[in-house]
């Protein structure tokens, strides 16, 4: 039907999901720390304290993991229609499952697997072999020699990023008081959308400039960052400590 009926499409769902919002999506929980002396501000008590705390440890930290993998990731889906098109001659309806299979996977993932997971090995392992598998994987598709394989690499790549960002959210709001969790919540997302705007303009700059297998190769290298960064996050007893000096309930790994 053209280029532009899918774009209408999804506007109208975006208006169908902002009006059940309106109607249907109830005030989430509030905790607040009335019932407990506080010694210091809620980290978001100012902007200033707000951007002091986001880029203290263990945030800071989390946070840049985040941003190397959210910007590789997006620098990839930008320019992956348009490098299997010329590496493989797939079309838009391969493009389709591709991204499908894609969204399927992390449904999967997101719903029934991640959580489960958080509870057995705790998020901090998670975010480590989530970006190890989402470094490899942007590695993997200059290399796939075959649509065939690209099929069958994409459910590795959306695994890992089904695992990586909601644990991620899940250990930003342990780390974080309960007075200022949705900011800091906030904060990730300011960083996230600040990866997801610039990894499409170097991954683009780089496919038309240097070839169409480079922007792979620096995503692979930056999310490689990530994950020996991802080797510095705090383990349980340290996130425990934090969220019981400041009252903090952290939502699970599935549901942040």
């Amino acid at each position: 039907f053209g280029y532009a009926v899918p774009g209408f499409i999804a506007a109208a769902l975006s208006a169908v999901n902002g009006v059940a919002a309106i109607f249907f999506l109830p005030e989430s929980p509030r905790v607040r720390g009335r019932d407990r002396e506080r010694t210091e501000p809620a980290q978001a008590a100012s902007l200033r304290r707000w951007a002091k705390n986001l880029a203290s440890y263990p945030l800071g930290l989390l946070l840049l993991v985040y941003f190397l993998a959210i910007m590789s990731f997006t620098a990839m889906t930008s320019v992956l229609a348009l490098f299997a098109e010329r590496a493989h001659a797939m079309d838009a309806l391969d493009m389709g499952i591709i991204f499908s299979t894609a969204g399927g996977t992390t449904v999967v993932v997101r719903g029934m697997i991640v959580g489960w997971l958080a509870k057995q090995y705790g998020e901090r392992r998670i975010v480590q072999a989530g970006t190890l598998v989402l470094s490899a994987s942007l590695l993997t598709i200059p290399l796939v020699p075959n649509e065939i394989v690209m099929f069958a690499l994409v459910p590795f790549w959306a695994l890992a990023t089904g695992l990586t960002f909601p644990s991620l959210a899940s250990l930003v709001s342990q780390a974080t008081d309960a007075d200022s969790q949705g900011a800091m919540l906030g904060g990730q997302q300011v960083v996230g959308g600040i990866g997801r705007v610039l990894g499409p303009v170097w991954a683009g700059a780089l496919f038309e400039s240097l070839g169409i297998r480079i922007p792979f190769y620096v995503g692979a290298a930056l999310v490689a960052v990530a994950v020996v960064l991802a080797l510095g996050i705090p383990d349980a007893k340290y996130r425990k400590r934090r969220t019981e000096e400041s009252g903090a309930e952290s939502p699970p790994a599935g549901v942040a």
